[in-house]
């Protein structure tokens, strides 16, 4: 029985890696987007199906008396329509250019991390599993009830936003398939969801290297390749360290705002301007409902670092961006407010959601008027970053002062994800004050960071800086974060995840912009000086 249940999981992964592979070959297509190596397409298909699952579900999760189990059957035949959708356009991804050298050292590079979510995530009595098991099953066994944001059912007091994520769905979908009882989940999600995410992982990779490398010499690629797959690796052991989850979505909402980061820095430090990638990464950004609808304003904070640090590469016409990235997760973030009845919260973004709209239709018509906005943040860009972080500090500040705490207080340990981070400090104390140094060092780097960023020219580690620094500033310091914990109660619930995304970006982007120097240092030495004007000396 277990060897039926691992060839079926086997063959579903086949299936799906096919869709997500073929998939991701025609959506670079649709978005003109460039890729060097075609295996990257699996990511993009990845996060395209499960955007594509939360479109198309989302206007059913409003209607309340639809059984859960509508849902698992609408995923079976979205799968079937996009088999389909790939098979139609076969013309862009039906060719042999993968069957050559590169095929064999992605395949090396996938089994070392599936071997690694083996190491990591395979203990018998892992409890992350047993509850994602948990979860699995009161899904299964509730099928039948409605659930609907607008309905108070079983599942969702059971299970909150669970029962809404297309990751959940996805899998149940599948257990349904195979006709699985509980106890034989473990047999079946277990080798599937590691050799998933190792392609996933890889193909990210792959995805970082490509977008950032430009060095042509072989060795200078595989040393690039080298460091970065180290570095990975050790951003994994991270992950762990931290808890993050692996079964329920946690770790893969990682990998999305890896991938997204990436992606905006390779729009931003290059010059050839890729017009629809900005709607791709707010597409996929918008599908993160699948693996997390908690973590919303984690995506709305990354959001808003993305909008300068377009503003700063592209001085016209970054409005448009800024909507293209920004409608789809606003959407959703607003609704997140509504089903946890935040209403105030529900407003602004529903108001932010008609600006967008009014802006649209303002740009389609008289853009003059977005042109003054945009000479505006160009021109007050120093008051447009520091706005927001200011005006948090301030209330932060006051807040503190007005229950008589102080600033730097033990109790408030879990609002600094750098305390979390730095849970191998065995002594409290040297923990306690390195992470308070830390902090400090860090708020004050950040705000002479933004004062004189304007001055500096942007490049793919100057970007990541950037992204960095003001979502350290503006969202992430332990005390703006005592301010956001009471408008947003699970703001540390993921221990600082995008902070620790944009880290690993960092990482892996400084090994390859040291190596591009070189070679590019190395090019200009050897290259040689052609004297176009000369004069001949005659005597």
């Amino acid at each position: 029985m277990n060897s039926t249940i691992l060839v079926a999981a086997l063959g579903l992964l086949s299936l799906f890696i096919f869709m997500f592979y073929t998939s991701g070959l025609i959506f670079s297509e649709f978005f003109k987007l460039k890729i060097k190596n075609s295996f990257t397409a699996i990511a993009m298909g990845f996060f395209s199906y499960f955007t594509y699952i939360s479109i198309l579900t989302f206007p059913l999760q409003l209607i309340s008396v639809l059984p859960y189990v509508f849902f698992i059957y609408f995923i079976m035949a979205i799968n079937i329509l996009y088999l389909l959708f790939c098979f139609i356009f076969i013309r862009f991804w039906l060719d042999t250019s993968f069957l050559k050298l590169e095929l064999l050292f992605f395949l090396v590079v996938v089994i070392i991390f599936v071997g690694l979510n083996y190491y990591l995530y395979n203990a018998p009595a892992d409890k992350n599993f047993l509850r994602h098991k948990s979860t699995l099953s009161i899904l299964d066994w509730l099928k039948d009830n409605p659930v609907s944001f607008f309905s108070n059912s079983t599942l969702f007091n059971f299970l909150e936003f669970k029962a809404f994520q297309g990751w959940f769905t996805f899998q149940l979908s599948l257990i349904i398939i195979l006709g699985l009882n509980a106890y034989e989940y473990e047999m079946f999600l277990k080798p599937f969801l590691f050799v998933l995410d190792g392609f996933l992982t890889a193909a990210i990779f792959f995805t970082i290297v490509d977008s950032f490398s430009t060095v042509t010499y072989k060795k200078s690629k595989f040393s690039i390749y080298i460091m970065c797959l180290l570095l990975t690796v050790g951003s994994r052991f991270l992950t762990k360290v931290v808890d993050y989850d692996f079964w329920n979505g946690e770790v893969t909402f990682a990998n999305l705002i890896i991938y997204s980061t990436v992606l905006i820095i390779r729009y931003t430090s290059f010059n050839n301007r890729e017009r629809f990638l900005p709607l791709f990464i707010g597409l996929i950004m918008g599908g993160y409902t699948s693996f997390s609808w908690t973590n919303s304003y984690h995506v709305l904070f990354l959001l808003y670092a993305f909008l300068f640090i377009i503003q700063k590469k592209y001085k016209a016409n970054f409005t448009k961006d800024i909507l293209k990235l920004a409608i789809f997760p606003i959407t959703n973030i607003a609704f997140y407010n509504l089903v946890s009845e935040l209403y105030l919260q529900f407003a602004i973004f529903m108001a932010f959601i008609i600006f967008l709209i009014i802006l649209a239709s303002i740009m389609s018509k008289k853009y003059s008027v977005t042109h003054k906005f945009e000479l505006f943040v160009e021109e007050k860009s120093l008051f447009t970053i520091l706005f927001v972080p200011v005006w948090f500090l301030t209330f932060s500040i006051a807040l503190i002062l007005s229950i008589n705490k102080g600033f730097m207080n033990q109790e408030d340990n879990d609002l600094n994800f750098l305390y979390v981070w730095t849970s191998f400090i065995i002594n409290f104390k040297i923990r306690y004050w390195t992470t308070v140094v830390l902090s400090l060092l860090t708020i004050i780097g950040s705000v002479v960071w933004v004062v004189f960023r304007k001055k500096i020219k942007s490049n793919i580690l100057i970007n990541l800086i950037d992204l960095l620094l003001i979502c350290y500033l503006t969202f992430y310091n332990p005390v703006v974060v005592k301010l956001l914990s009471l408008i947003y109660p699970k703001v540390t619930a993921l221990r600082g995840i995008v902070m620790i995304c944009l880290f690993t970006v960092l990482m892996n982007s400084t090994p390859i912009y040291i190596v591009n120097k070189i070679e590019e240092l190395k090019n200009k030495k050897d290259s040689i000086i052609v004297i176009k004007k000369y004069s001949r000396i005659t005597f």
